[in-house]
């Protein structure tokens, strides 16, 4: 019989090295597993903004940046034109080397900011794109929602994609909203033509729930992983 949920473990990962990884279960219904993923993004941005490590990655995207927040973010960490150079990565190829078959289906597999920071090579998908922008938002003060949206015409209902918007209040799109698509987006500002469902989740305050979710301290790197079917792709 698999071990019972929660379940914890370390590997050693080819594009993480030694890391520590950590399974919670959430609900089968799709709107709350969204959620409760959301919630573990929420508070693992928001704790890793305070962190040295955030404010040293922060430092160093104003460094070769642009001088406005968003922009640096954007410049320090897209996909598609990032300083950082993340590689995009599907959660299913992630999670492999944790050989949790037994757990299937993955939801979502969850690398925290402050251990992205660390990696030579930051890697994940659109989640975790989300998250490592989030915190260097939060941690330049720059107020941040994650987005969900439903994209795909054949499931107008089931939330298939995340990433972050801003709302500054200062510097050049102060007051607009600014979508920012560090996973799939061509430029700052994009956002996906077709939406056929969105919902925004504030970033910025801690959550009473995420007490305890911290780093293991085993290893460099901490991977998190929610199962069950469904989810954001």
């Amino acid at each position: 019989m698999p071990a019972p949920i929660p379940y914890r473990g370390l590997v050693e990962h080819p594009d993480l090295g030694l890391c520590s990884y950590r399974l919670t279960q959430v609900s089968d219904d799709p709107d709350t597993q969204v959620s409760q993923v959301i919630d573990f993004m929420r508070g693992y941005a928001n704790e890793d903004a305070r962190s040295p490590i955030i404010k040293n990655d922060c430092a160093m995207a104003r460094s070769v940046g642009t001088g406005d927040p968003l922009q640096d973010t954007w410049n320090y960490l897209s996909r598609r034109a990032g300083y950082r150079g993340m590689q995009f990565q599907r959660d299913e190829v992630t999670a492999a080397p944790c050989d949790l078959d037994r757990w299937n289906p993955i939801v979502e597999t969850l690398i925290r900011p402050c251990d992205q920071a660390l990696l030579p090579r930051p890697v994940g998908d659109c989640d975790d794109f989300a998250q490592y922008g989030a915190a260097h938002l939060i941690c330049n003060s720059v107020p941040c929602s994650y987005a969900t949206i439903a994209a795909d015409p054949e499931y107008p209902r089931m939330f298939s994609h995340v990433y972050l918007v801003a709302y500054p209040k200062v510097g050049p799109y102060a007051g607009m909203r600014v979508p920012m698509d560090l996973s799939h987006g061509y430029h700052l500002g994009w956002e996906h033509a077709e939406i056929f469902r969105i919902a925004e989740w504030p970033l910025g305050t801690s959550l009473s729930s995420l007490i305890g979710y911290g780093a293991l301290g085993v290893g460099a790197y901490l991977l998190y992983k929610a199962i069950k079917k469904g989810g954001l792709n």
